[in-house]
């Protein structure tokens, strides 16, 4: 799997992402065992753009092979050329919307009413579909890296951790007195994203902080201070990358942190505590930016 798309990835991309054409694609996630450039599972519909290599020698017969078996289990393929992408966009637009409208949409409807209605069944495990720790550490990441200051609970750093894994998040900085892997209580929580999710340690947040300001990344502090911007009304850009900060568990982030940041994110609360558990607003944060940049 590629980290970086194509040209003509990235233009029909363009054309994809946001339900544009009226339904949901993913891009280069996995169907057993394979990883097609766009998928969108409510219409068993898979989109491959193909390269100069993929008509030389046995390339052409595993294509042809992959093919067949998706078409076996219910999916269409549609394959194109970055040329016919790059040179007849609005013919490569009308083929896909054509197998749109022909492939009616296998989702569930949501009940009307009532209760135990049976329109749903949990999936297996192994109907998931989830990466290999190895396609993990291949697959487009979000541009999001979480820096922890001072966070006590290895079992808090073991929840972002696994929150991280979920949506693929670059990394992790560890700072201060935050534990790092391995350690019992950390994978307790982490169940094992501790290893599909690249880590790395600071002495202290404000280094951190310091490092990913130098190498280009937009840093947000997760506090409640004069001037921060509610969750709500905060939309990443694509396009920028960013890191946010999480503080410790009683004393928050560090003020000079705050101080060498770009700004301060703040959630919203409504009852009558004043901060949450930390790994609980990680979660919030992380699909935040999720949602906005990778979703």
């Amino acid at each position: 799997m590629r980290n970086k798309p194509t040209e003509a990835e990235s233009v029909l991309w363009n054309y994809l992402s946001g339900n544009r054409m009226g339904a949901h694609f993913r891009r280069q996630y996995p169907v057993f065992g394979y990883i097609p450039d766009f998928l969108c599972i409510s219409h068993k519909l898979i989109i491959e753009i193909d390269g100069g290599y993929h008509f030389e020698g046995e390339q052409i017969e595993k294509d042809t092979e992959r093919t067949s078996y998706l078409n076996s289990i219910g999916y269409t393929v549609l394959r194109f050329t970055n040329e016919e992408v790059l040179c007849n966009i609005d013919a490569v637009l009308e083929k896909i919307s054509d197998n749109l409208g022909d492939k009616k949409s296998n989702q569930a409807p949501l009940p009307s009413g009532g209760v135990g209605g049976g329109y749903y069944r949990k999936l297996r495990t192994i109907e998931m579909q989830r990466l290999t720790v190895e396609e993990f550490r291949e697959a487009e990441k979000l541009p999001l890296v979480v820096v922890l200051d001072d966070v006590r609970s290895m079992y808090n750093v073991g929840s972002v951790f696994r929150t991280s894994d979920a949506f693929r998040v670059e990394r992790i900085c560890l700072c201060g007195i935050t534990s790092t892997p391995p350690h019992p209580e950390i994978h307790k929580t982490a169940l094992g994203a501790e290893d599909s999710v690249a880590w790395q340690y600071f002495p202290t947040a404000l280094e951190a902080v310091k490092a990913l300001r130098r190498q280009g990344y937009t840093v947000l502090a997760v506090e409640q201070a004069e001037g921060s911007t509610l969750l709500p009304s905060f939309l990443p850009e694509q396009g920028r990358r960013y890191a946010v900060v999480l503080g410790n568990e009683v004393k928050g982030v560090h003020q000079d942190v705050i101080d060498a940041s770009d700004g301060c994110l703040e959630i919203p609360q409504l009852g009558t505590k004043h901060s949450m558990n930390v790994s609980v607003t990680a979660g919030i944060i992380i699909y935040q930016f999720a949602r906005a940049l990778l979703l």
